[in-house]
Formats: C-alpha cells, sequence, structure tokens
C-alpha cells in the first residue's frame, strides 16, 4: 500500500516541463550594478542620460536582457576613447573619486575673523590706527 503521493507515480516519467532553447536569465539592478560596481541610482542616471541600454519594467521589477547587456558592455570596453577629455563611465570608481575639492563658496566665521585681524594688522603696521 503506498504511503505517500511519490509512492504512486513512477519515478521514470519523463520531464514534462516545456524547454525553450533560447532561454535565458534576464538580469537585475542589483545584478547589474554589482557587475559594473556602480550603485542603482547610478545606473539609474546612465539611462536617463542613454549612456546604458534602457531597461524594461515587468511587474514593478527592472529587468535587462542578458544578451543586450552583456553586448552593450562588450562594445563599451573595447571602443576607443573619443578623445582625452572624454570621462568613460566604466573608469575606475576610485580616480573617479579623487577629484579636486571644490573651493568654499563663501568664508566661514573663523576665517573672516582671521582676515579682519591681518587687516588690522596691516593698518597697524602702516600707522592708520
Amino acid at each position: 500500500m503506498p504511503t505517500s503521493l511519490t509512492d504512486t507515480i513512477p519515478s521514470e516519467q519523463p520531464d514534462r516541463t516545456i524547454q525553450h532553447p533560447g532561454i535565458f536569465q534576464p538580469l537585475t539592478r542589483l545584478e547589474v550594478s554589482k557587475i559594473l560596481k556602480v550603485s542603482i541610482r547610478t545606473l539609474e542616471n546612465w539611462q536617463n542620460t542613454n549612456k546604458m541600454p534602457k531597461s524594461v519594467t515587468i511587474g514593478g521589477r527592472v529587468f535587462w536582457h542578458s544578451a543586450v547587456f552583456y553586448d552593450w558592455l562588450d562594445r563599451k570596453l573595447r571602443a576607443p576613447a573619443d578623445d582625452g577629455a572624454n570621462t568613460d563611465d566604466l573608469k575606475n570608481r576610485s580616480s573617479a573619486q579623487a577629484k579636486a575639492p571644490r573651493p568654499p563658496k563663501h568664508l566661514s566665521s573663523t576665517e573672516r575673523a582671521m582676515q579682519r585681524n591681518q587687516e588690522r594688522l596691516k593698518k597697524m603696521a602702516a600707522g592708520n590706527v
């Protein structure tokens, strides 16, 4: 007497899963961001500026067809730079982060006080106190 449902079904039955010869696994935002070593927000920015293939939204989730993505990446990595001024999207992020610091738009209170003191010292040295 069978004790479970699997005992009644012969194990020799062929697999009835439909196999499609062109089956692929779509890439998610997280997978693409890990491949390119960038944030998801950077991916969105690159898509908005047409620097990478557009994604497809299915059921509220974002995907790329793996063949389309890897074809784009292959072309991007093989293409020579247009000129020295053009920065490549996929360059090493550590060099991109090594930008010169921006000068302050305004002086801090300490810097203003130091500037006032220097001006006063100049006046005192000139005898215009």
